[in-house]
């Protein structure tokens, strides 16, 4: 079974509530955490996604960037699009964020991805509200979106 086909059956598995737990899917040499703080039926909302990829963990800079440029062009149904920040030779790391973050009268909120070192993807999301520092907030998406979310950040061929 596929990481994506596992995720889904085991949050099938999980009690359909409004209140954190964490899910954990462990295939071959990939391992996703990820902390819901809801489920449902039809979506979830994840406050962290995490994916560590153990093939990468001896990836340098530019492996990371090619691996973060794959990423980027499949996460087109998100609620933005993601593209590249910087990167940081010193840390072996690669951010990505949301091109266009959403604008209400709340700040702005958009969507940020980190490529590390030793093969974590962090994904979340978060809120600026002016003259504050940023917030985590949770990520919203259907099941669907989910498991494909979860197959993206750990596929690279």
């Amino acid at each position: 079974m596929t990481l994506k086909e596992q995720t889904l059956t085991a949050l099938a598995g999980l009690p359909l509530q409004q209140s954190p737990q964490t899910l954990q899917v462990d295939v071959g040499d990939v391992r996703l955490r990820c902390d819901l703080v809801a489920l449902d039926t039809i979506a979830c909302a994840f406050d962290a996604l995490r994916v560590q990829v153990d093939a990468l963990a001896k990836a340098d800079l530019d492996k990371l960037k090619k691996i973060s440029q794959k990423v980027s062009e499949r996460l087109t149904y998100l609620l933005e699009a993601i593209a590249t920040l910087e990167s940081d030779k010193e840390s072996c790391t690669v951010l990505l964020r949301s091109k266009k973050p959403q604008k209400s009268s709340d700040g702005l909120s958009y969507y940020e991805l980190i490529v590390r070192k030793g093969g974590e993807l962090f994904l979340g999301r978060y809120r600026q509200v002016p003259g504050m520092p940023r917030e985590r907030i949770a990520c919203q998406v259907t099941r669907e979106v989910f498991g494909r979310l979860v197959e993206d950040l750990s596929t690279f061929s």
